[in-house]
C-alpha cells in the first residue's frame, strides 16, 4: 500500500485573469505560475480564517465561491 498522495492538477486555463496579470507584471511564466497559486493558497487562507471566525469552521459553510450565489 503506497501513502503517497497524487500530484496536484497545476493547470491553468489560458484566460484565466489573475494569471493573466500575473505574467504581464511578472513577464516569466514560472514566476507568474507561483505567484497565481502562492496568491490562491493566501486566498483561501483568509476564507479559511473568516469561516472559523463567523461559523466556527469551513465546513459549516455551504457555499462560499462567486456564482454560488441564489
Amino acid at each position: 500500500m503506497s501513502n503517497s498522495l497524487a500530484a496536484p492538477n497545476t493547470k491553468i486555463h489560458p484566460d484565466d485573469e489573475m494569471f493573466q496579470v500575473a505574467l504581464q507584471t511578472l513577464k516569466q511564466e514560472d514566476l507568474a505560475r507561483s505567484g497565481y497559486f502562492r496568491q490562491g493558497a493566501e486566498i483561501h487562507e483568509t476564507i479559511v480564517q473568516i469561516a472559523n471566525w463567523r461559523f466556527g469552521k469551513l465546513a459549516d459553510v455551504s457555499k462560499y465561491l462567486e456564482g454560488n450565489a441564489e
